[in-house]
């Protein structure tokens, strides 16, 4: 089973003050901005602040998965984010406000000018939805990139690429936050839900972790610790969804061994769905 992914948590890459404290999040992923998180004045400082601060943290024995979030691969500071990326301390790269496949391709067309391909190629990458483009090529996106391991959806990027207004309902941001969990998990990826900028709002916070799940998403957008603490409970079963997966496959086998293929539990019908989902149940509980 593939190492589960279920918090990614944002920091600015021009203030290691901050970066030497990401280990203490506890996040799944951890993911230092060299895109909207650092000034377009601090972008080449940025890269060796970074380096220098990551190596420290590496130095004292933390080893857990960091990457980077790159300038858009159009960008003047692209082939010198995966330059650096590559020659650093680092596991993967996260591609921001992907339109098109293109974008995606622009990757391994960096690989070729002066650094090493099969370094880059080792990288796992994670794919940034965040515009109405990037919905519509979605498809196209994911088939590009061999080596993504997840997808995230970004809603305040997207509704302004679109004109949408935000609201705290996220009614205008239901088709295409459907639809990244339902591509992701159909081409086998982790998916991370859109980021809560309000960390103080943990009902808020809490219900859209709730809504995420019942998307598909695996996983949410954070920006500070607390969210990354909300994020690996509320992504995980609860006693009583492991609970009923137990007794659904206990019941199941009974049944089986009875010679009926669909028996009912409290009235509801069991039947493979069902089945499959009550065995990823107890398989992400560790169960």
């Amino acid at each position: 089973m593939a190492r589960l992914i279920r918090s990614i948590m944002f920091s600015p890459g021009n203030l290691p003050e901050i970066i030497t404290k990401v280990p203490r999040a506890g996040a799944d992923v951890s993911i230092i901005c060299w895109e909207d998180g650092t000034p377009v004045d601090a972008k080449e400082e940025a890269r060796s602040l970074t380096t220098a601060a990551v190596q420290e943290l590496r130095g004292q024995g933390w080893q857990e998965r960091l990457f980077i979030r790159t300038n858009h691969p159009t960008s003047e500071w692209f082939e010198d984010d995966v330059a650096a990326v590559a020659t650093g301390p680092y596991d993967g790269i996260v591609l921001p406000k992907l339109g098109s496949a293109a974008d995606v391709a622009a990757l391994h067309a960096a690989a070729l000018v002066g650094m090493d391909a099969s370094r880059v190629a080792s990288l796992d990458v994670i794919l940034g939805i965040e515009s109405g483009l990037g919905v519509l090529n979605l498809k196209e996106i994911v088939g590009e990139a061999s080596n993504a391991i997840g997808v995230y959806f970004g809603a305040e990027d997207y509704a302004t690429s679109i004109g949408a207004k935000r609201s705290t309902s996220n009614v205008e941001v239901a088709y295409p936050r459907a639809l990244v969990a339902m591509v992701a998990r159909s081409y086998g990826l982790s998916c991370f839900d859109q980021g809560t900028l309000d960390f103080r709002d943990e009902e808020r916070f809490e219900r859209e972790c709730a809504e995420a799940r019942s998307y598909g998403y695996t996983g949410k957008i954070c920006f500070h610790p607390r969210q990354v603490e909300l994020t690996n409970r509320l992504f995980m079963p609860t006693d009583a969804e492991i609970e009923w997966a137990r007794r659904l496959l206990s019941e199941y086998e009974a049944a089986l061994a009875e010679g009926h293929a669909t028996p009912a539990i409290d009235g509801q019908m069991i039947d493979g769905p069902l089945v499959k989902r009550a065995e990823a149940t107890l398989a992400l509980a560790g169960d």
